[in-house]
């Protein structure tokens, strides 16, 4: 895209002069467009491209409710909110949002524990209680699991242990498991938490909220604590215990296998972020190699 169209853009929607505009990558290789923005007085902004489909899930109201929101624990970053009132605004028909920027610092995973970030992430859901999110249903929490299937399946074939160990917890305890709901963010991983500068756990990218499982966004959680290494998963076997010890304090007695289910469908995310670049041996190793959980760690 053209610097031209995103500086008319910007001073059209948030009466903001542009002086440097730096495209860049996204950190998980999506094909998304991101900039970084400056203007003639020396302020720095952050842009980044949406997915259309946001704009019919109701995202700059999702947006104007989470600004009145209110967390001790967590801080939420949310973009600037344009001249006309609302969040998300067209550049050449693509859907972008604008972010103030801010010094931020990745999480250091040693410095909380998963059962604390657990517990965070259940207080943020009890905050947005009353909240009417509007989700995207094409994207539901099944429909998200289901997909990951398929991808996996028409990369390697039928009768792998993951894919029908999938089958079978989404045939038959799927739907009891999955009926305790919340407004959840639902694309929780490691990129998304941060430090600020003044020591505050910080949360970014709220495309995805919506209302739907509360184990989307735990089992999230839990994988931020396993590893996906030398074409196998390397997990901590004392966050699996956490977590299903958690969930029982609400009332969901899921099994270990399919915990392991779970966690293991965030990262098959990034087994196929790598698919167009692999070679079919490469993906077939890997996945031959895909057993849940082969090996634990402490």
């Amino acid at each position: 895209m053209e610097q031209t169209f995103i500086s008319e853009a910007l001073k059209l929607e948030f009466d903001l002069v542009t002086s440097k505009i730096t495209f860049t990558p996204h950190p998980e290789g999506d094909l998304i467009a991101m900039a970084s923005v400056q203007d003639t007085l020396g302020r720095h902004y952050f842009l980044k491209e949406i997915q259309q489909h946001s704009l019919h899930k109701g995202l700059d109201s999702n947006f104007e409710l989470l600004s009145n929101c209110r967390f001790e624990k967590l801080r939420l970053v949310l973009p600037v909110r344009a001249r006309h009132g609302r969040f998300v605004f067209l550049i050449q028909g693509t859907a972008f949002l604008l972010f103030a920027f801010e010094t931020l610092i990745p999480l250091d995973l040693a410095t909380y524990s998963h059962t604390e970030l657990l517990n965070v992430i259940s207080e943020l859901h009890e905050s947005w209680t009353g909240f009417q999110l509007k989700g995207q249903p094409m994207k539901s929490y099944r429909a998200w699991l289901e997909r990951g299937l398929h991808r996996t399946e028409a990369l390697w074939g039928e009768g792998l242990p993951l894919i029908e160990r999938g089958k079978e917890f989404l045939s038959s305890r799927f739907e009891e498991l999955s009926k305790p709901k919340a407004n959840i963010h639902a694309d929780l991983h490691k990129n998304n938490f941060f430090m600020n500068s003044t020591g505050h756990l910080t949360l970014i990218d709220f495309d995805s909220v919506k209302y739907d499982s509360i184990l989307w966004d735990f089992t999230r959680v839990t994988a931020m604590f396993s590893r996906f290494s030398e074409n196998k998963i390397f997990l901590n076997s004392n966050s699996v215990n956490e977590l299903q010890t958690f969930l029982a304090a609400k009332g969901l007695a899921v099994q270990k296998a399919d915990l392991r289910f779970l966690i293991a469908r965030v990262h098959l995310g990034s087994l196929f972020t790598q698919s167009s670049v692999l070679t079919p041996i490469e993906i077939t190793a890997i996945l031959k190699n895909f057993e849940l959980f082969v090996t634990t760690e402490n």
